[in-house]
């Protein structure tokens, strides 16, 4: 380990990590709509919420308000592709 870190030491800042060159995604009315569905889809304290069950409430099939993590990181990127799509207009 210490090896290697002292290479990574030596080695330039511009070669120890290049940025991927992605093409920004294009504005579109349907991009707009979407980014617009996701922020009414917020509630009144800015979260996504939905139905669905904890780990830890075993048998009771009861169901509640959650927040999920995959929908939260699916609604991010599709946040951040309408943000890339404004600048890039």
């Amino acid at each position: 380990i210490e090896r290697e870190y002292n290479e990574l030491l030596k080695t330039p800042a511009d070669k120890l990590w290049t940025p991927r060159q992605n093409n920004p995604p294009r504005y579109s009315d349907a991009l707009a709509k979407q980014a617009r569905q996701l922020i009414d889809a917020l509630d009144s304290r800015g979260a996504w919420v939905e139905e669905g069950r904890l780990r830890y409430q075993g048998d009771d099939d009861r169901t509640m308000q959650v927040i999920e993590s995959q929908t939260f990181s699916r609604n991010i990127v599709n946040l951040a592709r309408y943000l890339g799509a404004l600048k890039s207009r």
